[in-house]
Parts: structure tokens; sequence; C-alpha cells
């Protein structure tokens, strides 16, 4: 697998975030967010890879279940990430124009966040909340009942479904569930797979513009930084996974 370099910056607290600052509270909640975003994005790159390299049936029934549960947990944190970003917008948003100003790649993310996440009308038709606040409260951090029912009494008799038992724990999976949530987001994101192939590849852009902008906030940040914030900066390197490719 392939390097490339990072930079680990120590710096003071109050000294990038003063606490009398209205950015800073709004900036570090985000940096959760995106953390968040961030990782689920990872794990779904990481999990398409290992279905394509699963060795039967069984494991990547498994990994298609695991997939859809990380893709409903990344529309979830996104709509959240939403509420957050428009609350930095309210507090500062003309900070934010003034940190990327000249910054094209930077721009360019802020307005894919912005068009999500403000300009689009915000109707029960807008992608936000039709797409991402929907799959959030009814398919990622619930289990409604009336969902399950719904998919239940729909089926019909002579379908077939799967539970999968590993000898180990962690290694089956109630893929009949895995079934009923997918269920659940196909009839949300419109009703068809190249509907819920389109919204969950948008969110999954979504989550890359929302780290790369942050991340050109932030340094635009470092680099305005009064005497003394960075306490110190050390350069080494990571590694690139071979599947990131997905992702970007």
């Amino acid at each position: 697998m392939a390097r490339e370099a990072a930079t680990t910056f120590t710096f003071r607290l109050h000294g990038l975030f003063p606490p009398d600052d209205l950015f800073s509270l709004p900036m570090l909640r985000l940096m959760a967010a995106v953390n968040d975003v961030r990782h689920l994005r990872k794990l779904i790159g990481g999990a398409f890879d290992g279905h394509d390299h699963a060795i039967g049936t069984s494991e990547r029934l498994v990994i298609d279940g695991e997939i859809g549960y990380l893709q409903r947990m990344l529309c979830g944190h996104l709509y959240e990430a939403g509420i957050v970003f428009r609350s930095l917008e309210e507090t500062a948003r003309g900070r934010i124009d003034e940190l990327l100003n000249g910054d094209e790649v930077g721009l360019e993310s802020l307005a894919a966040v912005r068009a999500v996440y403000r300009d689009e009308d915000q109707s029960e038709n807008s992608y936000y909340l039709r797409v991402l606040g929907k799959i959030r409260t009814f398919a990622a951090f619930h289990y409604k009942q009336s969902r399950f029912a719904d998919v239940l009494e729909a089926a019909q008799n002579a379908e077939t479904t799967v539970v999968i038992c590993g000898q180990s724990v962690g290694l089956g999976r109630h893929t009949v569930v895995d079934r009923f949530a997918t269920k659940f987001v196909l009839d949300l994101c419109g009703g068809t797979p190249d509907d819920l192939g389109n919204d969950l590849g948008r969110a999954v852009q979504l989550g890359g513009a929302l780290e790369t902008m942050l991340e050109h906030m932030l340094a635009r940040l470092m680099n305005a930084r009064p005497p003394g914030a960075i306490v110190a900066m050390e350069h080494d390197e990571v590694t690139v996974p071979d599947w990131l490719d997905r992702l970007r």
C-alpha cells in the first residue's frame, strides 16, 4: 500500500479556539461531526473492498448487511452535521468566506456543502430532509415497529430469506432484517435501485466535501494563529489503503 505525508499539530486550545470567540464552539462541534463522517466513509470503502474479496456467499451476505448499516449511519451523521454547519453559518458566515477566500478547492467544497445544508429548499422533498433526515429517523437510529410491520405484511408467503450462523461470535448476521432495512431505505429514496444508488452515492460525496471544506478552513485558521498557539509540529507518514479511490 502507498503512503503519504501527514503532520501532527500540538496547539494551545485557547490559542486557536478562544472561549469568548463565537466561532470556537461551532467549529469544534463541526470537527466532531466530520470525525464521525470521515470514519464511516473509511469503513464503507473498506467494507466494499472486503466484499470484492469475500470467499463465499455467507461472507458476501454478511458484508452486504454491514455496508447497508454503515450507509445508514453515514446519512444519520450527515443530517446531524447539517445542524452544526448551519449553526456555524448563523454565527460566523462571513468568517467562513474570509478563511477560504482565494482557496479554489476549499470554496468548491463549501459550495457543495451549502447546496445541501443551506441553499436547497428545505422542504420535505429536499435531499436533506427526504433522504438524510428520514434515513436518520426511520432506518439508522430507531427500530420503529410500524416500519417492520409494513415490510412483513407486504412480503409474499413464498419469499425466502437468510440467517447466517457463524461458529464464532461476531461472524454471523441476521440478514433477514437487513432485507427489511434495505426496503426502508429504498422506499425513502424513491423506490428504485437507481434512486437508492444515486442518493447514497450523494451522501458519500457530501461527506467528502464536508471533510475537505473543514480541513481547508483549519489550515487557514492555523496559518492565522496568534504567536505561541502552535506548540509543536511533527511530520511523518500514514498508510493509504488501496481502496481509498472509492471515496474520491
